[in-house]
């Protein structure tokens, strides 16, 4: 078959069918090859580090490298309280709901308390006077 051919649109869609069909047909055998190769203590970190690049890709269109090169700005602290305590999750992106842009990251703490406070500024002043009041 000539090498153009490989390549019109009824070449690659007749081959995209024929694909879908063999992994239709092995289904199980591709879930029990994916479960062993997630159960291998040593592909466990490769898994998580690829989930969490798509992650930062997706949600916040922010590489992995640009989110390691934000951590080490911010000294590896959380940006608001900066404690080195992240929490279970690790350090969280923190963005602006309205345009999407990343502050920077957050520890799950200030991360929930910014959300409960909806992002509002002077509800965070007010509440900080009342916790200065309190005390």
């Amino acid at each position: 078959m000539p090498y153009k051919n490989l390549h019109s649109p009824a070449s690659l869609e007749s081959r995209r069918k024929a694909s879908k069909k063999y992994h239709q047909d092995h289904r199980e055998k591709y879930l029990a090859y994916n479960a062993e190769y997630r159960a291998r203590p040593e592909n466990r970190e490769r898994i998580r580090r690829l989930q969490k690049e798509r992650n930062l890709r997706g949600y916040y269109a922010l590489s992995l490298a640009e989110y390691e090169a934000l951590l080490l700005s911010q000294g590896g602290k959380c940006a608001a309280c900066h404690t080195d305590g992240w929490g279970r999750s690790g350090p969280v992106v923190d963005h602006d709901h309205k345009t999407g842009a990343v502050r920077g990251l957050l520890c799950n703490t200030c991360n929930v308390a910014a959300g409960m406070l909806g992002d509002n500024p002077d509800r965070a002043k007010k509440l900080a006077i009342y916790l200065g009041a309190t005390l």
